[in-house]
């Protein structure tokens, strides 16, 4: 709770007594409880017109905006009613207006002008409640920036504001969604049995059939139906119905569309009722609801003709003759997807556009999943029609998955974006060229589409002028997944169409790993621990730690472990959250709770801490008990973070000599997580502001690494159904009809674009490479528009396409840059998908996992891409810029990752487990799951102690186009190759004698298939060798080395970490020992309090080790390159202004001899 001055604490208090006074006595001395009061999240409504929901709050859209649902009442009598708003003492005092109303009946006083900074409790009226069912209206009646993050009514004279707001959770109750309530319409009269149709046609898949039907009226009407050809089941003709076009019209003089949502609007007059606590209540219509973007005019079909065996027309009608369109029915060769092409002249000008949905109409309870990426999957479906743009649809489709009645099993009928009619250039919101919805004008689940989109691109026509318009009509006995996959491959030409580019993913890793220990431009705060986030000020966030120490032992690069590496762990033993600040006043991203020294981590989950565990050796036995901890503190819980049975394998891959009851209890946990994540099928719809990653399905990674370890169906099946979601939300377009087509960047030398000012270098507001004249005046965070002086370029097509990459969120896509829609580098699902490939045999997979990964950058690219650009193929992007895709530094550790483990998986998977590395998970923030190598030894054929090595100096290929690993075991040098190129290539191997140990001129033994025994690759005169490789195709060349030992044998600590006895004012002390796998230990000596001036000094009593200041907070000390078997003895002299020094008892902590 906000802290209150004394004064003001005082008149609270008065406050207080004279609201006691005002209730009845019996209220007055009840006390909250249930009974007697009411939480009500507002987020939870499901009915919130253009109000939007905000993680735990909801946000005026400046817009008319009613809010609506129902809550019930236990026990009559007269309530309090609260608002949990935000205001501001000086910006804008009490604009942030609202107004609740319950029953109908507006509240005394409207929300949002309690006077005070932040979120507070206002108390703006009391009613009279009967027990039972009421209706509760949020009114955003001044349209200015209100939030609302709670509603509480209580009989009693308690103030919520004198209580936690955590503690009020307990009074939280459901509230009751409303239903729509939609207007009667005649139903046609369908064809009698045994009708024969007017007019089919059909392909190797499917007979379209159209028929003679009637309206209610006697006119006549053409009824259509699918018959599935090549279905072993063979299930009934589908009726689709009679299907009319919807043709819109907005006048002219109206503003076209308003676009600064994540769904369209339209301004308009229109109502709709709906159905809540027994009563019925009339609102303004949604304004994002396409069917009321303008007058509204049904063309029901009337006539039929047949162009051809595969191609009919159908002509449409309105009832009153004012319009009439031709739809083109056209059949491929093969498939269950039709193309329909429509046309009409315009009686008027105006904005037009066309509105379809192929039936039936299913009822709710019919429907076992829909899919309109990115906000609609499994059974959520919008309540009120909102209109998703192609552009922001990763998949341009909306489908709905139903059992008709008469059906034994389920069918997909739906709508999808027709190629020819997309847009060739990058999605933006004012190129669309299509819209979906889910719902319509009745009640059910209904896919529609609208074409051109109301007030969109090519939607006005004058009178007389060509409304024209195409897409595709889907109908399959096939689940959701399959139309697709089709619809992948037939109309969108998804492909394995990528390759490196000048960089290869083994060039790429190293120059990440090299940007994260670069002092100069890894913007790593090193008196916080870690690398800055640069959406908050002086702020760090390690979103991959483990990717610091794998780093180091890859590289075997003490040095780094010493200056990244350490001060990671040190981080994870010492903050409590993943985000640090010296405060968390203005920073979005840090609770007060955040800003402190803490030792009780629970934000790492405890795969984190056993892949540290691992990485350094499993020399640091203590770090087990963390494992244990975490293990045991998420067991059953199922988080974007983590399933709980998470900590399960973890401790697996600890003790994987001795699985038993410890995989049993993973493996029967993660099926039942399985089955009530999957199989339980959400209905209601997320938030906008959802990560489509972490929130829109479940974090199924995971579920492979225990399939390997127990060959359970079930583990698989729930990974191949997760990962269908996965890839539904990764772009297919624009269609990419020449890869190799020259592609003209940079034009005229320049490239525009609109970005918001970050602290892009953890401190200032600023952008890396922007010049002071470029930067908002006065400095804003706000988007800048700017023009930056770029260099022309000429590139092949396919390097810039966006296919094959994802989004963070349907509010990010747009609001991050605008127009255009901002897609994601950090596509740490791709190794995962390509495991998913290996296993199944499916190539799919492995298409989406190379097109989201493969020839994407040299370096850092940043994280989200706007248009087509290329600079990030240069080495340097992440150092110089100009920053054209936001440079969030955190990223980079978990961009590292996302390769390494792309690298080290495509390795295993390639040479069918001869190359295979043991290794760590890295999870815990967002969807940043990835697997990377552990450090300890693995196998390379029949030589199982290898240990993974990266470095460019000791080996390498001369081209792009092939990935090169390292391997080292006492005696022997490994080098894996791995062709990406698109076609067959030949790499030249450099191997360095000194540095691999290889007797120079030895030769190689090659291997390039799983259980071939080899042949001797001689040397080039050069002392090269040269390595020839098919499209896909892999090697290993392996040489006799001398005998290494690089890594020393050390034993384990025998010492845990010491709690340390300290004066008042200096909080907790802890005192940890850590061991390398270097050969050196380090001290860590961390202090929870915060004194203002206090003096803090670290002595060593024997050792030769010098004593260490700290003068501010964190007070935290760091001691390096200590030999393992030394003990170690300290204490710390800690000092106030004013006060007499005081020293702590002396601690050892022992060495291992």
């Amino acid at each position: 709770m906000t802290s209150v001055p004394k004064t003001a604490a005082a008149l609270l208090a008065l406050c207080t007594v004279v609201l006691a006074l005002a209730v009845p006595a019996s209220a007055a001395s009840e006390n909250p409880a249930p009974n007697n009061t009411l939480l009500i999240e507002p987020e939870t409504f499901a009915v919130l017109g253009p109000w939007d929901a905000k993680g735990n709050h909801i946000r005026s859209s400046n817009r008319p905006a009613v809010a609506l649902a129902g809550f019930e009442i236990a026990e009559p009598g007269e309530y309090q009613v609260w608002t949990r708003s935000l205001d501001s003492t000086d910006n804008e005092k009490g604009a942030r207006r609202f107004l609740l109303r319950i029953d109908g009946n507006p509240l005394d006083r409207e929300s949002g002008q309690h006077g005070r900074d932040g979120l507070w409790w206002e108390n703006v009226g009391a009613r009279d409640l009967a027990a039972g069912a009421h209706t509760l209206e949020i009114d955003d009646t001044r349209r200015h920036f209100g939030r609302l993050e709670a509603i509480l009514l209580t009989r009693t004279a308690f103030d919520p504001n004198s209580r936690e707001r955590e503690s009020l959770r307990r009074f939280y109750r459901p509230v009751i969604q409303p239903e729509r309530v939609f207007p009667a319409t005649a139903a046609p009269t369908p064809p009698g049995p045994g009708a024969k149709p007017l007019v089919e046609i059909r392909n190797a898949d499917i007979a379209v059939r159209f028929f003679a039907a009637k309206s209610a009226d006697g006119a006549p009407l053409v009824w259509r139906e699918t018959v599935f050809l090549t279905d072993g089941d063979r299930l009934p003709p589908l009726a689709h119905g009679v299907e009319p076009l919807l043709a819109i019209a907005r006048e002219p003089d109206a503003k076209a569309a308003f676009w600064d949502d994540v769904f369209p609007s339209w301004t308009n007059k229109e109502t709709t009722a709906w159905r809540v606590a027994g009563r019925e209540v009339t609102l303004a219509a949604d304004i994002r609801d396409p069917f009321v973007a303008g007058s509204l005019l049904a063309l029901p079909p009337a006539a039929v003709r047949a162009l051809g065996p595969r191609s009919a027309e159908t002509t449409c009608r309105s009832a009153d003759g004012s319009l009439s369109a031709t739809l083109r029915w056209t059949l491929p060769e093969s498939g269950h997807l039709v193309r329909v092409e429509a046309e009409f002249s315009a009686p008027r000008d105006a904005f037009w556009s066309m509105a379809f949905a192929p039936g039936p109409l299913f009822p709710k309870s019919a429907v076992s999943a829909v899919q309109l990426p990115p906000l609609y999957q499994y059974r959520r479906l919008p309540v009120s029609p909102r209109l998703l743009l192609s552009s922001k649809t990763p998949h341009p489709l909306a489908l709905v998955t139903a059992r008709p009645g008469g059906f034994s099993r389920s069918v997909t009928v739906g709508v999808l974006a027709d190629p020819e009619t997309l847009t060739a250039d990058w999605p933006a919101y004012d190129n669309a060229s299509h819209g979906f919805t889910l719902t319509g004008l009745a009640d059910g689940a209904q896919a529609h589409v609208f074409s051109p989109v109301p007030g969109g691109k090519n939607s006005r026509a004058a009178q007389g002028g060509r409304v024209s318009a195409a897409w595709q009509v889907a109908a399959a006995p096939l689940p959701w997944d399959a139309v697709m996959r089709e619809a992948d491959a037939r109309l969108w030409k998804v492909r394995d169409y990528r390759e490196p580019f000048a960089n290869s993913l083994t060039e790429q890793a190293l120059n990440l790993a090299g940007l994260l220990g670069d002092d100069a431009h890894a913007f790593w705060l090193p008196e916080l621990k870690g690398p800055a986030n640069i959406e908050a000020p002086s702020t760090v966030t390690h979103a991959a730690p483990l990717a610091y120490l794998a780093a180091a032992t890859l590289a075997r690069d003490a040095d780094f472990y010493r200056r990244r590496a350490l001060p990671t762990l040190e981080f994870l033993l010492s903050r409590p959250e993943t985000h640090f600040a010296l405060n968390a006043e203005n920073n979005s991203y840090l609770s007060p709770k955040g800003a402190r020294i803490a030792f009780d981590n629970s934000a790492q989950p405890a795969a984190v801490w056993e892949g540290a565990d691992a990485l350094l050796g499993r020399l640091n036995p203590w770090l087990r008990g963390y494992v244990d901890r975490q293990n045991h503190a998420t067991a059953g819980q199922n988080t974007a973070r983590a399933p709980g049975w998470s900590g399960r394998l973890a401790l697996l891959r600890s003790q994987p000599s001795s699985p038993g009851k410890l995989l049993d209890d993973a493996v029967a946990e993660a099926a039942a997580w399985a089955a009530r994540s999957l199989t339980a099928n959400p209905a209601r719809p997320l938030s906008e502001s959802s990560f489509y990653n972490t929130s829109m399905y479940p974090a199924w990674w995971e579920l492979l690494d225990l399939y390997e370890l127990r060959n359970d169906r079930r583990l698989l099946d729930a990974a191949v159904d997760a990962a269908q979601q996965t890839v539904a939300g990764l772009y297919v377009h624009p269609v990419l009809p020449d890869a190799n087509a020259p592609r003209t960047l940079n034009k005229g030398g320049s490239f525009s674009l609109r970005a918001p000012i970050w602290w892009g270098d953890g401190v200032e507001l600023s952008r890396l490479g922007w010049t002071e004249e470029m930067l908002p005046k006065p400095r804003k965070r706000r988007a800048a528009p700017t023009t930056l002086a770029l260099p022309e370029q000429i590139v092949p097509a396919w390097l810039t396409s966006p296919v094959g990459l994802g989004i963070e969120q349907p509010t990010s896509v747009q609001f991050a840059y605008r127009p255009p829609m901002s897609l994601i580098m950090l596509s740490s699902w791709a190794a995962n998908l390509l495991r998913l490939s290996a296993i199944t045999g499916d190539d799919y997979w492995r298409i989406f996992a190379r097109g989201t990964l493969i020839g994407r950058a040299a370096s850092y690219p940043g994280y989200y891409l706007t248009d087509h650009i290329a600079a990030f193929h240069r080495p340097d992007y992440p150092k110089n810029g100009p920053d054209l895709t936001s440079l969030y530094w955190h990223h980079v550790p978990p961009h590292f990752a996302m390769v390494l483990d792309y690298l080290f998986t495509d390795a295993e998977t390639r040479t069918g487990g001869a190359v295979r590395f043991p290794y760590v998970r890295q999870l815990g923030y967002v969807w940043f799951s990835n697997r990377l190598p552990s450090g300890a030894p693995g196998k390379v054929f029949d030589d199982a102690d290898c240990r993974p090595w990266l470095d460019r100096k000791a080996f390498g290929v001369d081209t792009p186009k092939v990935d090169f690993i390292g391997a080292r075991s006492p005696g022997k040098f490994h080098l894996i190759l791995l062709n990406q190129a698109l076609g067959d290539t030949t790499a030249r191997v450099r191997v360095d004698e000194g540095l691999t140990g290889v007797a120079e001129k030895t030769p190689a033994l090659l291997r390039t298939k799983a259980g071939d025994g080899g042949s001797l690759l001689p040397r080039d005169a050069d002392g090269r060798l040269t390595v020839s490789l098919p499209r896909g195709g892999w090697a290993v060349l392996s040489f006799d080395a001398r005998r290494e030992d690089f890594w020393p044998s050390m034993k384990p600590l025998e010492t845990a970490p010491v709690k340390l006895d300290l004066p008042e004012g200096w909080g907790e002390g802890r005192a940890f020992r850590i061991r390398s796998p270097f050969g050196f230990d380090s001290v860590f000596v961390a202090l929870t309090g915060r004194p203002a001036q206090g003096h803090a000094r670290l002595v060593f009593d024997d050792g030769g080790l010098p004593p260490i200041n700290c003068d501010t907070f964190p007070y935290e000390f760091t001691a390096a390159d200590i030999s393992p078997s030394q003990d170690i003895t300290l204490r710390l002299r800690l000092e106030l202004p004013g006060q007499a020094a005081i020293e702590t008892p002396p601690v050892t902590l022992k060495g291992t001899r």
